[in-house]
This record gives structure tokens, sequence and C-alpha cells, in this order.
């Protein structure tokens, strides 16, 4: 013990008899080492925060630039002497104004501050099923001051929502959800003296939307279908008639491809084949081997050769039909049961 002489701690018995240390001297070393492994092992508890978001109102679903515009309050319920500051990770731009701040809220001891946002989000918009689409749109909210162990954000489910006079023009809210994530950072973005990888708090939004099928088959899907249905009636006609024929076969095939690139024009440079993509080459296909059937018949007529003419008038009666019958039914399978 700190100040002791020796001929204290000689005089002070240290064991009894048998070897064994004194009772009450091998307590109070107990204790002091708990309490010192206490020190050692103990973390700082991180502070919480609580965030809401609740939307009021929202822009068009730009697919050229995959993003969406939106517009919401946000707020945070949390304890110390300064606000916590955050950023949204996939806002290219957005403008943040405190409409109200209350530090603490009366009669509680914690802090409450609310904030009006503006801004454009970014969105992964995966656009195979174009235009039969439905996307989960999101808005990720991060700390930018403090770690995980240091402030922990966690979501306010219980007021968080979407205003009833919400809408996106042309889309359907079929669910909301707000929780909260871990970020970690695979780097320690250069700093010198540091040796660990951060992670941070996160609260990630979500609201899921689509269209209504029946609409967007009407609307996008029976146009290409009369087109090619025009391509298919030419069949009717007498060989004799040919140029009528091809004529009704090229018309489908020029306003196939005027729609197809109204169709496409609001989509960006992906590099797979949309909903729309396959059902326009299912066209062309169509009409190609039309026309293609059209012309052999003819020239067979031309030369003589009667059995093959008729064989191939026959097939054309069969085939075409078939391949305009099996799109067309792939087409309605896959707007309604995609």
């Amino acid at each position: 013990m700190p100040g002791a002489s020796a001929n204290d701690s000689a005089a002070a018995p240290l064991a009894t008899e048998t070897g064994s240390p004194e009772p009450g001297f091998a307590t109070h070393r107990i204790e002091a080492s708990a309490q010192a492994s206490a020190s050692e092992t103990a973390k700082p508890v991180p502070t919480r925060v609580k965030v809401g978001v609740f939307f009021i109102s929202g822009g068009k679903v730009d697919f050229v630039s995959s993003s969406v515009a939106l517009d919401f309050y946000v707020w945070l319920t949390f304890t110390g002497s300064s606000t916590p500051q955050f950023e949204f990770l996939n806002s290219r731009n957005f403008q943040l104004s405190k409409l109200e701040e209350k530090m603490p809220a009366p009669g509680t001891n914690l802090n409450y501050s609310i904030f009006r946002c503006s801004g454009i989000f970014d969105q992964d918009f995966g656009l195979r099923n174009y235009p039969f689409d439905n996307f989960t749109l999101q808005i990720l909210l991060e700390d930018t001051e403090q770690t995980i162990g240091e402030r922990l954000y966690f979501p306010d489910v219980a007021e968080s929502g979407i205003d009833p006079l919400f809408h996106l023009i042309g889309w359907d809210i079929d669910e909301f959800r707000i929780l909260s994530r871990e970020h970690p950072y695979k780097t320690t973005f250069g700093d010198p003296t540091s040796t660990t990888k951060e992670t941070y708090s996160q609260v990630e939004v979500e609201m899921r939307i689509s269209r209504d099928p029946r609409i967007i088959f009407v609307k996008m899907v029976i146009p290409a279908i009369l087109f090619l249905m025009i391509s298919v009636i030419g069949i009717l006609l007498p060989i004799e008639q040919i140029s009528q024929r091809i004529s009704l076969s090229v018309a489908s095939l020029f306003s196939s491809v005027a729609y197809h690139l109204s169709l496409s024009q609001g989509l960006p440079p992906i590099s797979y084949l949309t909903f729309v993509d396959k059902m326009m080459l299912g066209n062309y296909f169509t009409i190609f081997i039309n026309i293609l059937l059209t012309v052999f018949i003819f020239l067979a007529g031309k030369s003589g050769r009667q059995r093959l003419e008729l064989f191939l008038s026959r097939t054309s009666w069969i085939v075409i039909p078939v391949i305009a019958g099996t799109i067309i039914i792939r087409l309605a399978l896959r707007s309604f049961f995609n």
C-alpha cells in the first residue's frame, strides 16, 4: 500500500496458519482488480439521434438523369449541446432550411430540430421491364461528424410517412419504409494518422412505386399490336396484288420503327434490352418474315413453279398468324403477370 513503512508491512499479518491470504486483504484486491478491468474495457455509449421524415410533394420521375425531385420535412430528436450535422448521400442538389429548434424541448431533456428539404435525388432505376415498371425510391441520410461508435441514428417509425396529398405523376405509391443501417467506408481517406476504416450511422427512407399495367397495356402495347396486325392482314390479299401486300408490311415496319424510337427517347443509353425493345423486335421479325414469304411466293409464281407457290402460300397463312399470335399472347402475359 502506498505510504506504508517496512516495519508496518512486516507487522501486518498477511496469511493465516494454513498459508491462505487474509480474508479482508483478499477482498480488497479482488475489488480493485475488477474496477481496473472495468475501466479498461468500458466504451463510450454513442449519442442516439431519432430521425423522422414526412413527404409532402414530389416531381417527375426522370429516367434520363435517373433521378426524382422530392420535397419533405426531416426532424431530429437528440441529446447534447449541438445539432447533429448530416448529409444526403444520393442528392446532387438539395436545399435545407431549419424551421424550428428547441434546446431542449419544453418538459423534456431532449433537443429537437426540424428542417424543410427540397432536392433532386439520384436513383438506381432498373429498366428491363419498361414500361411495366416498379421501383424503390431511396433517400440516404448520414452523419458527417461522428462515427457510429459516437453517434447512432435510428428511425422515428411512428411519426414518419407520406402526406395524403403527395403524388408522383403517373405513379402509384405502394409502400413506405424508414430504417437504419451501418455504412462502412473501406478507406482511411488518405489520412496518415488514421489506421482504422470508419463506419457511420445512416437512415434509409424507401418508397415503393409502380404503374397500373392495364393503362400501360392500352396506351403502349396495343399500338404495337395494331402495327403487327396490319402487316398480317396482307396475307389475305392475292399474290397478284403483291405491291399492296408489300406496301402494308413496309408501312407497318416504318410505323413500328418510329413508334419504337418514340418510346425509347425518354430512356438513358442502357446496355440491355427493355420490354419495349423485345416487343418491337418481335414486330420487326414478323414483318420481315411476311415480306420475305411474299417475295418468294411471287417469284415462284413468275417462274411457273405452282406447287412451290402453293406450298409457300399455305406456309405463310400458317406461319405468320402463329408468330403474330405468339407475340401477342406473350405481350399480354408479360404485361399483366410480369
